[in-house]
């Protein structure tokens, strides 16, 4: 191979490293540009955003922020620079060789007299021959465009081949290669960062750093070797738990499908009851009502014909038949008729308002916990020290992926182990905030050991070590005379205290254990001062004395 060859291959395989995303290490999707001029994937963009609610995205590698559009990743510039070094190095080796061959200058005055091409400008996208590339690096306007090699490969080369080859730009001044590697900030510095960020520095050409750092190098890459299993390993059990919540959803929804039908039929079947009892009292009523109209349409046709009948006699004078029809008539003005409907229209219908939020409520609610078991936490003294039949307590404080939490419903567990290995009962109540309060009545001396979990997975420091000891009855060594003090680390309180004495002049000295001091009080109870703080130097005391 020949040294321009070498050249070549040198000069695309330190491009190939630019064109890397700083984010998934791979070859840049969709590049976008931030303000700071950093280009990043879309897709490791989004993700960055989706990490974290706000308003502006954070550059991974300056940490300057960019404001998300409106529209947003999508609508941030895109680097077209990366975008055509991309479209050229995804050329494979024949489409390259043929390219050399044929391909023309495309600056020459005359093109049917071009030379054939030799550089590319990557800003103009336009290919050069040498004459054309001394013109474009001495005009003012040009200047500073970037212009690369065409490079003539094998026409065996494959792509993945071809994708080694890259330049590698300076991250200070992106429009430099880098030439030097500085020792004294170990980085690697393009001709203008040796005149300004590392003037005075020690600088030596890569080849010649690369000796030096290649073993470090290479214990770094071992290093970071090791980190692969642990990814693996994490990456399989984010896929396990993916899967598992893609079931949980599965049975969730099907679980939640039939208890609704199972309501819908039910409520079904009460509508088919309510119908039914509602047309045997319609049908009943009707009836009742229907034989009164009957009876009274009899009555008021005899009523008729015969008040017919007699203005027909009394018209004619029939002395007979006028004798005749009075007791009919007679008969029919005093029978007594059922005026009034024996049947009226009430039927009432009442329903509760609240049954369709009981309804509702009937099929059970969701909840979701995003309780991160790690980074949730116990404080208080009962997950240090207690006292026998005394109830001791503590506070688990869970938080999220993000390091807050203001809601509960966790699925927490306690379990409180003796020394003899019996399981001691304890409570856990739920603050409704994100905190919950634990208690446990210990029954025995010694040590205990108490675990937390959450979602079956243990809180910070869990598990915890939990000395109990006695809790002397001084009832059995004598009556009281006096009694003062509390539980807590103030003034004339006390945390187990341990042993108590007396001096000539009446004071009384109580040995305060775990506040690790000697409090002192006058023959009334009455605070005198303390000695004594938690160390290992003197003046100094340690739990036990």
């Amino acid at each position: 191979m020949s040294s321009n060859e070498e050249k070549a291959i040198y000069v695309l395989e330190q491009l190939n490293e630019q064109l890397l995303c700083p984010v998934c290490l791979e070859k840049f999707s969709e590049p976008k540009l931030l303000e700071c001029h950093h280009t990043f994937c879309t897709n490791c963009l989004q993700r960055i955003i989706n990490n974290c609610e706000s308003v502006c995205v954070v550059c991974p590698t300056c940490r300057d922020e960019t404001k998300i559009p409106d529209q947003g990743i999508e609508s941030l510039p895109t680097n077209f620079f990366v975008n055509s070094i991309l479209g050229y190095l995804s050329l494979d080796g024949e489409q390259l060789e043929r390219m050399r061959v044929e391909r023309k200058c495309e600056m020459c005055d005359e093109p049917e007299f071009a030379d054939l091409a030799t550089s590319k400008c990557v800003d103009c996208s336009k290919v050069l021959c040498g004459a054309c590339v001394a013109d474009h690096k001495r005009a003012r306007t040009t200047l500073d465009h970037r212009v690369v090699a065409l490079l003539g490969l094998d026409a065996d080369c494959d792509k993945q081949e071809l994708d080694r080859y890259s330049i590698s730009f300076c991250k200070t001044h992106t429009r430099n290669v880098i030439k030097y590697y500085c020792m004294t900030c170990d980085t690697t510095v393009c001709r203008v960062c040796t005149i300004l960020e590392h003037r005075e520095h020690r600088y030596v050409y890569p080849k010649e750093a690369l000796p030096e750092q290649k073993e470090e190098i290479a214990k770094l890459l071992g290093k970071t070797k090791e980190r692969i299993p642990e990814l693996k390993d994490a990456l399989g059990l984010v896929r396990e738990m993916s899967e598992k919540l893609a079931d949980c959803k599965m049975t969730i929804a099907e679980e939640i499908k039939r208890n609704a039908n199972e309501r819908v039929l039910a409520l079904r079947e009460a509508e088919e009851k309510l119908l039914g009892r509602l047309e045997i009292i319609y049908t009943g009523k009707q009836k009742v009502l229907g034989l009164q109209r009957d009876g009274l349409e009899l009555e008021l046709g005899k009523i008729s014909g015969c008040c017919e009948f007699a203005e027909n006699v009394l018209k004619y004078e029939n002395e007979v038949e006028i004798l005749t029809i009075k007791n009919k008539l007679k008969n029919l003005s005093d029978i007594e008729l059922k005026l009034d409907p024996e049947e009226d229209d009430t039927i009432q219908y009442t329903a509760d308002p609240d049954y369709l939020r009981t309804v509702s409520q009937s099929l059970g609610i969701i909840h979701a916990s995003s309780t991160f078991a790690s980074l949730s936490f116990a404080v208080g003294d009962g997950i240090s020290t207690a006292r026998v039949k005394v109830e001791a307590s503590f506070q688990v404080i869970t938080k999220d992926r993000h390091g807050n939490r203001k809601e509960g419903g966790d699925r927490l567990n306690v379990l409180v182990r003796q020394p003899d290995g019996t399981i001691l009962k304890s409570k856990v109540k739920d603050e409704g905030n994100g905190t919950y309060l634990v208690s446990y009545t210990p029954e025995l001396n010694g040590k205990h050991e108490i675990s937390v979990t959450i979602q079956d997975k243990p809180i910070k420091d869990s598990p915890f070590n939990v000395l109990v000891i006695n809790r002397r009855e001084y009832n059995e060594v004598g009556s009281t005379l006096m009694r003062f003090g509390q539980y807590g680390s103030k003034k004339k309180e006390f945390k187990s205290p341990f042993g108590v004495a007396c001096d000539q002049s009446g004071h009384i000295y109580v040995a305060d254990s775990y506040n690790h001091r000697v409090q002192v009080f006058g023959t009334k109870g009455e605070f005198v001062h303390f000695f004594g703080a938690h160390g290992e130097r003197k003046g100094m005391l340690s739990c036990n004395f």
